[in-house]
This record gives structure tokens, C-alpha cells and sequence, in this order.
């Protein structure tokens, strides 16, 4: 009987412990039930295993999204066998497969951040959807005039920039808007019908930079502006040539196509000008090359198409265009900050004041005024420290020089046969290149950048009036007639040394380096000339009288130049 309680002792000791166990498991199963279900995966999984699972779950997403798209192309299908069966009108089937289309679009945008693929995929379905129906309603039922097909591509452009905006749907929009502007380049070259394409790609293009100016990254402005820079050379190319050469093509009156082939430049003005004056950003190369390039198709287009008849217009509108860019680049336009924005917009300027000169005025009165503008340039630029307006006066003085004809006669007076007698224009060029000279910064530079300059009037001033002197005593010379021979090759020695000695001289009194350097290429010119035109054609005494100046002038040049140079002090011997 002892034993019955020792028993009873250990059946509740055993019952104890099985009612902790269970105790200790109902809260196990509790907490397991609380925990985060994919911390407890990503413990148990091994990497590739739980890589393994994702893809998984990638590819069971992507089938029925691929079979949504298909459904949505079978839709488009059944639109277009409704549109050739005609029993319902061929507009609401127009009117409804374009709003099919859109409705893809919306699909696209609409679809949940990570599944980014899914937007893909539906913007494609909604490009495949679009782009025939559009082509074959315009190509082959002729149920879309040209206008309306190319505002639909246009609408459709937009509309991608538009839903992207937000979320900045980078493939969605490029699908979307890469087709709508390749659609149209390609329907404007199989139509043959250039105006409504170029209008829709035009259109496409603003909104482009609108987006550019908002500071939207997804722009697409880089994609527009190649697009149309391209349909507005192949439209002045064609509307350019004879009328017999265009007869596939829809006629476009010339005050619209100098429309279409100039709002290029128009947009790109004024985005450039709001990003740089307003915004007080820095241009970039894209913006300067497109804007040179929509100039430059404009410019040729106004020329090609309109025949010479604006030619007054297009010069005044260049002029007021490169006094308003003199105006930015000097006044908004701080070189310390804005750097690249002073020098595009200045050198803008120039050559838009070169281009409108060359338009409105003759040849003759052309050098006359360059050469003003040279002058006007050089004095402003050395008395307001603005190096760039001292250049600009170089640049010029140069055209100036070619307009004038200035190298031609330079080269007969100094080389060739004897001149005729010269023209009062080459005299202005020669007093204007000095002045310009002397107005030219105060020496001594710090810079050699800002030699540069001074020496294009130096060279200017030095070889019009080395030729100057020798027409006036090559005329001189004809009306000896002692003379045997002519001394022409003489006369053109002697006026060539006489020059490297003066610039020397002068170069070591005013201290300017740049007159040494044009001396010491003025003896290197004497030379060649000896060398290969006075020795194979030149009389035996002219040609000793030239070789014994020549030596002379090799002697007296070094002594001149280094005149007012400081001597230097012998340098002290170590003891």
C-alpha cells in the first residue's frame, strides 16, 4: 500500500511537465503567428533559392500580362475588319480605334510601380495599335486626311509627355514618343504631303522644350529637334528646286513654308533665351548647335525659296538680333559667372552683325563700314577691358580687307606684275588698321592672348602699306624713261626692308613685342622672294642691289629692335 502514493506522486509530477510543454507550444505557435512572414523566408532560403522564387513569380506576372497585350491587338484587328466590312460609319470606327489606342496608353501609365515591364508592354500594344491604323487610314482607305493624321500623332506625342509627367516613366514615354515622331517623319515621306508632318513634328518639338523649360528630364527634345532639323532640310530641298521636279508633291505657298522652316529657330530662341537670361542657366552644346542649325536651315530656306527677295529684310533682322545679343552678353551677362553664356552670345553677335552687313550693303560701302564697326570695337573693347569687343574689331577689319579685295592686291603689288594704279579703298583700310592699332590695348601685355589682336592690325596695317608704297613708285618709275629695266622686283625689296625696319623701331620704342615679331616675318618674306622669284627672273644689277639691301637690313634689324630694350646686368661670378 506504501507504493500507491509514490505512484499518485509521479503521475502529477508527469502532468505537470505535459502542461508546461503544451503551455510553452500554444505560445510558440502565438509569436511564430506574429512574426513577418518573408523575415522567416529570408532566414530559411538560401540566396539562389529565394532568386529562384522571384524570377518565378516574375514569369507567372509576365504570362497574363502577355495576354492581355495579345487580347488588346486582337481588338485592334477586330476594328479594322469592322472598318472594311462598312457596316458601321468609317468615322466612329476612326473616332473609336483612336481612343482605343489612348486607352492602352493610360493602361501603360497606370500600372503599378514595380512592374515596370507591364508598362512596357502595354505601350507598346498601344504603339502596334496606333501606328497601322494610322497608316492605313491615311495610305490605303484615304478615310484621314494628312492634317487630321498627323494631329493625331502629334496628340499622341503629347499625351505620352503629358501622363509621364508625374511619375517620369522613362520607357513608357520613349515608346510612346519615339513612335509618334518616326510615324510621321515616315508618313511625310510616303505621302508626299511635307506641310502637316512637319506642322505635327513642329508641334511635338514645343511641347519638347516646354518640358525643357519646366525642367522636366524626360523631355525628349534631343530626339525632336534631329527629327525636324531633318524633315526641314528635306522640305526646303524639295520646295527649293524647279517646279517639274516637285509635281508628286502637295503644293505649299511660300509665305507658309518660310513659316514651317523658320518656327524652329523661333522655339529654339526663346528657350534658350528663357533658360539663360531668365533662368540664368548655362547654355549647353546641344542648345547652341541646335540653335545654329535651325538658323542656318531658316537662313537657307528664306534664300533658296524666296529667290533674293528679302535679302534687305533678313539683313536688318540680323542686325537688330546681333545688337539685342551685344546687349545680354555685356550688360546680364557677368564673364566671372557665366562664362560660356557671354562667349556664345557674343560671338553670336558678331556673326550675326557680319552676315546682316553683308546683306544690306554694296561691296565697297561694306568695307567702310566694317571698318567702322573695327574701330568702334577696338576703342570700346580697350577702354572698358573687354577683350572679346577687341578680337570682334579684328575680325572686322579682316573681312573688311577681303571685301575691299585687299589680299589680291597686296599679293601683285608685292610679288607679281606691277599694279594698277590703287583705289582709294585700299588707302582707307590701311588708315583704318593703324587707328585700330593705336587704339588697341596699352602695352606691355600680360597676356599672350591679348597680343592677338594687335597683331592681325599690325599685319593689316604693315602689308597694305608696304603695297601702298609700291604702286606709288612703280608708277613713279614708268614715267622715267632712262630706265633700261624695270626695278620692279627692286621697289618691292626695298619697300618690304623698309617695313621690317620701321615695325622694329617702332616695336622697341612703344615697347610692343608684336611689331619685332612682324619685322622678323617680313625679313623671312624677303628672303623667299629673293630666293624664288628675283633669281629666276630678275635682272643681274636689280637682283645684287637687292641682296646688298637685304644684307643691310639683316644688320640694322637687330640693332633697332633691341634699342629700347633694358640692358641687363652681367651676371656675378661665384668665388
Amino acid at each position: 500500500m506504501s507504493e500507491i502514493p509514490d505512484l499518485i506522486a509521479q503521475f502529477n509530477k508527469r502532468l505537470d511537465t505535459l502542461e508546461h510543454r503544451v503551455f510553452t507550444l500554444e505560445h510558440a505557435a502565438v509569436e511564430s503567428s506574429l512574426k513577418p512572414v518573408p523575415a522567416v523566408d529570408a532566414i530559411n532560403i538560401p540566396p539562389h533559392q529565394h532568386a529562384e522564387t522571384l524570377s518565378f513569380a516574375q514569369a507567372s506576372g509576365i504570362v497574363p500580362m502577355l495576354g492581355k497585350a495579345l487580347l488588346g491587338i486582337a481588338g485592334a484587328y477586330l476594328l479594322r475588319a469592322v472598318a472594311e466590312s462598312g457596316s458601321f460609319p468609317k468615322l466612329a470606327v476612326v473616332v473609336l480605334a483612336i481612343t482605343y489606342a489612348g486607352m492602352w496608353l493610360v493602361f501603360a501609365v497606370r500600372v503599378r510601380t514595380m512592374a515596370w515591364y507591364t508598362g512596357i508592354t502595354y505601350a507598346t500594344t498601344s504603339s502596334l495599335i496606333l501606328t497601322p491604323m494610322v497608316w492605313e487610314l491615311t495610305l490605303r482607305f484615304k478615310v484621314l486626311p494628312a492634317l487630321i493624321s498627323a494631329l493625331v500623332l502629334a496628340s499622341f506625342a503629347i499625351a505620352a509627355l503629358t501622363l509621364t509627367w508625374k511619375r517620369s516613366l522613362v520607357s513608357v514615354f520613349w515608346v510612346a514618343y519615339g513612335t509618334a515622331v518616326f510615324t510621321s517623319l515616315a508618313l511625310m515621306i510616303v505621302t508626299h504631303d511635307l506641310a502637316p508632318f512637319l506642322g505635327a513634328l513642329l508641334l511635338i518639338l514645343v511641347a519638347s522644350e516646354f518640358a525643357a523649360c519646366r525642367g522636366h528630364r524626360l523631355n525628349g527634345k534631343v530626339l525632336a529637334g534631329v527629327v525636324v532639323d531633318i524633315a526641314v532640310a528635306l522640305s526646303i530641298f524639295i520646295y527649293s528646286g524647279p517646279a517639274n521636279t516637285r509635281a508628286e508633291y502637295s503644293s505649299v505657298s511660300m509665305p507658309t513654308l518660310l513659316t514651317l522652316v523658320s518656327i524652329p529657330f523661333l522655339v529654339y530662341a526663346v528657350s534658350v533665351a528663357f533658360q539663360t537670361i531668365l533662368r540664368r542657366q548655362r547654355i549647353s552644346l546641344f542648345e547652341m548647335m541646335q540653335t545654329m542649325i535651325a538658323f542656318s536651315l531658316a537662313l537657307y530656306g528664306v534664300i533658296s525659296v524666296a529667290s533674293g527677295e528679302h535679302y534687305g529684310t533678313i539683313g536688318i533682322a540680323c542686325l537688330a538680333l546681333s545688337a539685342a545679343g551685344y546687349a545680354v552678353s555685356f550688360k546680364l551677362f557677368d564673364a566671372s559667372t557665366v562664362l560660356m553664356n557671354y562667349r556664345v552670345y557674343s560671338a553670336w553677335s558678331a556673326a550675326l552683325f557680319l552676315l546682316g552687313s553683308f546683306f544690306c550693303l554694296p561691296r565697297i560701302w561694306l568695307s567702310i563700314w566694317l571698318g567702322v564697326a573695327a574701330i568702334a570695337a577696338t576703342s570700346i573693347g580697350a577702354q572698358r577691358s573687354r577683350l572679346t569687343l577687341e578680337y570682334h574689331g579684328a575680325l572686322y577689319l579682316l573681312t573688311a580687307a577681303f571685301a575691299a579685295g585687299l589680299p589680291r592686291f597686296t599679293a601683285q603689288a608685292l610679288i607679281g606684275s606691277p599694279p594698277n594704279p590703287p583705289a582709294w579703298i585700299f588707302g582707307a583700310i590701311f588708315a583704318i588698321s593703324f587707328l585700330c592699332y593705336l587704339l588697341g590695348g596699352s602695352p606691355p601685355k600680360a597676356k599672350r592672348a591679348q597680343w592677338r589682336p594687335n597683331i592681325v592690325t599690325a599685319v593689316l596695317a604693315a602689308t597694305s602699306g608696304a603695297a601702298l608704297l609700291v604702286s606709288v613708285l612703280a608708277l613713279f618709275t614708268v614715267h622715267l624713261n632712262s630706265l633700261k629695266t624695270n626695278p620692279l622686283e627692286f621697289i618691292q625689296t626695298l619697300a618690304a626692308c623698309s617695313t621690317a625696319l620701321v615695325l622694329a623701331y617702332s616695336g622697341s620704342r612703344w615697347h610692343r613685342i608684336e611689331l619685332n615679331w612682324i619685322a622678323y616675318g617680313a625679313l623671312v618674306f624677303v628672303a623667299a622672294k629673293l630666293l624664288i622669284e628675283d633669281l629666276r627672273h630678275g635682272h643681274l644689277v636689280l637682283i645684287a642691289a637687292s641682296f646688298f639691301l637685304y644684307a643691310a637690313t639683316l644688320i640694322l634689324l637687330p640693332r633697332l629692335a633691341s634699342r629700347g630694350q633694358p640692358e641687363q646686368s652681367p651676371t656675378a661670378i661665384a668665388p
